[in-house]
């Protein structure tokens, strides 16, 4: 192998490591991404069950209340 070959193997050595640390950073920075998304989604979900259960909070008076009243007068 002449030194020309062996600078043209080093240099695509040289890439390939830069395209690979490259990777590794995006990879990286991904995975921090989806863990955040994860966390925001489990948050949001908690937030609508809670409002879920307010919902149903308020309902359940106005059900009691046409339970208890008397039915109406028939015509």
């Amino acid at each position: 192998m002449s030194s020309d070959d062996n600078g043209a193997l080093k240099a695509q050595i040289e890439e390939l490591e830069t395209r690979l640390a490259f990777q590794d950073d995006l990879l990286e920075t991904l995975s921090e991404q989806l863990g955040q998304q994860q966390l925001a989604i489990h948050e949001l979900w908690e937030a609508k069950q809670q409002l879920q259960k307010q919902i149903e909070d308020l309902h359940a008076p106005q059900q009691k209340h046409a339970d208890q009243e008397p039915p109406p007068p028939h015509y």
